[in-house]
């Protein structure tokens, strides 16, 4: 193995010598070394696609380069080899405008001539050259348009100027130039991601319609321009986009900076000579190991040799976007993907189809559409829908089924963490699917084993070891039968999350029209693996499914559900808190059961009442394509405000040219700060040293204790800090600390700073000091009684008197804090009552204004919400000289 990682960005070859295992590409690519601006990390947890890039390999098989969109806040660097990569900067670029109004200002003499004096030829000649050059690019841009030639294809650029003045401009990304020029770049700080994501899709789908355009941005998100405009610029690229289309599409207006760009093909650099092999990657830190077996002989040596580390199997990694707080603690990643076996299949053998365990959801999702042209069948309906709504496409681009699996296998026991309720996964038990894996024994080999996924699933609760000795090779995936009626459902806090609250697949086999010769009904969600509802499947065994006992099956399924959730309630206790109660997720399994129980009476035959049967369509992915038009009046006077321009900014935008604060230069020896967030709220807090007695320590003793844990870090900045006239109470009120002192209030409040020498480095010793060195206590006088305890909702702040004043008096002017009354509203036909009365009253007649209406009335009470960011909250400092 080598300890270097050699792979081409955005054409240039590019090696890194030992790079640390735990550096991702987002990291690489946004470091000082590099300092791209295009590529972002809004979430890091492969849910936005802020951070997409394309990855490119060769395909021997094939004999030509392939291309995915990919997330590189997941990729770590150690898995480039003989890859290349390519941000949105290789794709092409916006080209400055050349000037209308040439102006120089010669300094040919002692004395500078004022801007307009100088009639030298000289000044005539350069204004004459741009006015020529500045006339041609427009009419060629025009002749382009006019022609509609602004093709999508691909543009293999296979070598690229190794000087910048040797650079010769190629044109801008054409879906970067869609984007912008149907104002679908508000903020900008998503654009490029839903731009290298459109640029290999359409590259790889060039005849894709508007719905497949549509659905391929499940992975992208945008927080501020809104959809419409977005889609309407990519939908523009479909092969069924018409002229009805292109009539209702808003046309915006342009001016000289748009008017002067060229859209040319998606370029992608790619080497023509030498093609790069992948190379086995051994690399090391102080931290962590990385390990590159390319057979199974050799994984088996690497498992032997580090059996009593803690180590983890990479492939995709995209479980770092779920299980993030795992990776400080692993010693050792095994890089898996080099060794064949794990991709040696696809093939259907006795009505089943084989797959490899390294294949990816989207490589598996293509194999399942061939499948389902011949094989009109529920059961590969159902793992079709699972898999297309696990994660968004970009993640799907690099997940892998066994990774999946291994996600639910390793977090059935206690203290493994948060159980992982897969969708895939509860398919494959429902449908009996059979894996086939490897053990490894004691002496040192793999010893094949099959089971079902069901079976698997036992062996592993009854020895949670197993998890860590076993490799998965394939999956046999039986392609259904006709008298088989399977359903796959889930819900989710977003349609493509991999993390549901509660999934479920009923697979109901009968023998006659609609008798139940056996029921297969598995939850996710309610136990820490995909449950079988036995008591209902028994109640449905040789029975006779209708409507009539759809009200005792759903009892009987409610019963074992409340009783299933009580019996793990210990178990998942030790998981953080999603705010779902018991009953929710009782009320979920119900309602699956419901539809599945509709949907299988309807597809059986069986009458069934037309207001009842919609209740059993799946109606996720059969959804028409989306529209939206913007109607607006010119009104001269705000002119140009009023129209649709497209703003200057935009293409560079959407071209990854326009620099954030994060993106930046920053003087030499910057110190890049992360802040230490409080984990209580309402507590005394105090600076200890880990494995040490918790006797609060000094800043300044801690600081010693940082230095000596990290080569990296700075300082650290707390209270003590803001002295000498410096304010730490900031805020609308005036109140609110900038860094907590003695005592804090909430969860998530500012203790201190950590500088250090980079950005990751801050990050990771500020996520030390938040989770070992702050110790917390119960608040003092007079955080006492009542007041002991965190307030944490409306109801319960109205309770207890804690209500911050509209107009704080510690404010020099009148600042309104939570009394805001839109102008033109009207209260009077609310009923007056205490504030914690939440009875709803009898609805009665009465006058809103002067009309008659009937007042229905309610309470609502609106929980916390997750601020989900795009742009991260930065700034930079520059103290400036005297």
């Amino acid at each position: 193995m080598s300890n270097h990682v050699t792979f081409y960005l955005n054409g240039k070859a590019v090696s890194i010598e030992n790079p640390a295992p735990d550096l991702l590409l987002i990291d690489y690519l946004r470091s000082p070394d590099v300092a791209l601006a295009g590529p972002k990390k809004p979430c890091g947890e492969g849910g936005c696609g802020g951070c997409t890039v394309i990855l490119s390999r060769w395909n021997e098989v094939k004999n030509e380069p392939e291309h995915r969109a990919i997330n590189s806040c997941l990729r770590p660097v150690c898995a480039l080899s003989g890859l290349v990569v390519t941000t949105v900067e290789g794709t092409g670029a916006v080209r400055k405008p050349d000037a209308k109004y040439l102006h120089h200002t010669l300094t040919t003499s002692r004395n500078a001539a004022p801007i307009g004096g100088h009639k030298s030829p000289v000044i005539h000649e350069a204004k004459t050259a741009v006015a020529a050059k500045r006339k041609s690019v427009r009419d060629a841009v025009r002749a382009k348009l006019a022609k509609q030639d602004t093709s999508t294809s691909l543009k293999l650029v296979d070598k690229v100027a190794k000087h910048p003045s040797e650079h010769s401009h190629e044109g801008m990304n054409p879906v970067a130039h869609r984007l912008a020029i149907n104002n679908g770049s508000q903020c900008g700080y998503c654009s490029v991601g839903f731009v290298m994501n459109m640029s290999e899709f359409i590259t790889n789908n060039p005849q894709a319609t508007k719905k497949e355009i549509e659905e391929a941005f499940d992975g992208n998100l945008c927080r501020c321009t809104g959809y419409r405009s977005i889609l309407t610029g990519m939908k523009t690229f479909a092969s069924d986009w018409s002229g009805e289309d292109e009539k209702h599409r808003m046309k915006c207006l342009e001016d000289d900076v748009h008017s002067s760009q060229l859209p040319t093909g998606v370029a992608i650099p790619f080497p023509k000579e030498p093609r790069l092999t992948v190379e086995p990657v051994e690399s090391q830190s102080d931290r962590h190991q990385w390990l590159t077996p390319s057979s199974l002989s050799e994984l088996a040596q690497i498992m032997t040799a580090y059996s009593g580390e803690k180590f983890r199997l990479v492939h995709g990694n995209t479980s770092f976007g779920v299980y993030k707080t795992e990776y400080p603690d692993t010693k050792l990643f095994i890089d898996i993907r080099l060794i064949p076996e794990l991709h040696e299949w696809d093939k259907v053998v006795d009505d089943q189809l084989i797959i490899g365990a390294g294949t990816t959801y989207n490589k598996f999702i293509d194999l399942l559409a061939v499948q389902m042209e011949f094989n009109q069948t529920t059961t590969l309906s159902a793992l079709d829908f699972m898999a297309r709504r696990t994660a968004g496409r970009i993640v799907r681009n690099a997940a892998s089924l066994g990774g999946n699996t291994m996600l639910v296998l390793k977090h059935l026991a206690k203290h493994t963490g948060d159980p992982f309720p897969s969708d895939l996964f509860t398919v494959l038990v429902a449908i009996d699917a059979k894996i086939t894996f490897l053990v490894l024994v004691s002496n040192g080999e793999f010893e094949h084993v099959t089971l079902t996924a069901g079976e698997l699933v036992n062996e592993v609760l009854k020895d949670s070891d197993l998890a860590d000795r076993i490799v998965l090779l394939s999956y046999a995936l039986p392609l259904g039968r006709d008298r088989d009626v399977v359903l796959a459902q889930k819900v989710a806090l977003r349609e493509v999350n991999s993390h549901s609250i509660v999934n479920a697949t009923t697979r109901l086999t009968f023998s006659e029209k609609c008798h139940v010769e056996n029921a297969e009904l598995v939850f996710s969600g309610i136990a820490p693996f995909p449950w079988h509802a036995h008591d209902t499947e028994s109640a449905m065994q040789d029975e006779e499914l209708t409507l009539d006992n759809i009200g005792m099956l759903l009892d009987i399924l409610a019963d074992e559900v409340r009783a299933q959730l009580r019996h793990w309630r210990e178990r998942m206790e030790e998981v953080p808190n999603e705010g779902f109660t018991e009953e929710y997720r009782t009320q979920l399994a119900v309602a699956f059961f419901y539809k599945a129980i509709i949907n299988a009476l309807v597809a059986r035959g069986a009458k069934v009442p037309a207001n009842l049967q919609s209740s059993g369509e799946v109606k996720w992915g059969n959804w028409p394509v989306s529209n939206g038009t913007q109607h607006y009046s010119k009104q001269k006077f705000k002119a140009p405000v009023a129209q649709p321009y497209i703003k200057n900014t935009a293409m560079y935008q959407t071209s990854g040219q326009l620099h954030y604060t994060h993106e930046l230069a920053v003087p030499p020896l910057t110190a890049n700060g992360a802040l230490v967030q409080s984990l209580r709220a309402l507590a005394n807090f105090r600076f200890v040293i880990p494995d040490s007695d918790t006797k609060g320590v000094s800043p300044s003793v801690l600081r010693k204790y940082l230095s000596e844990y990290a080569s990296s870090f700075i300082d650290l900045i707390t209270v003590e800090n803001i002295k000498n006239g410096g304010i730490n109470l900031q805020g609308m009120g005036l109140d609110q600390p900038l860094y907590a002192n003695k005592m804090v209030s909430y969860v998530g409040q500012s203790i201190a700073m950590v500088l250090a020498t980079t950005e990751q480095e801050a990050i990771r010793i500020a996520e030390h000091v938040t989770e070992h060195c702050v110790a917390y206590s119960a608040p003092e006088k007079p955080w006492t009684g009542k007041w002991s305890d965190p307030i944490i909702d409306l109801l319960d702040a109205i309770e207890k008197g804690s209500i911050f004043p509209d107009a704080p008096k510690a404010v020099p002017y009148v600042s309104h804090i939570w009394k805001i009354t839109r102008p033109g509203s009207q209260f009077d036909w609310v009923l007056e009552k205490n504030p914690l009365d939440r009875t709803i009253p009898e609805p009665r007649n009465g006058t809103v204004g002067s009309a008659p209406c009937v007042i229905v009335e309610s309470t609502q009470l609106n929980g916390g919400q997750a601020h989900f960011y795009m742009e991260p909250q930065g700034c930079i400092a520059i103290p400036t000289d005297e």
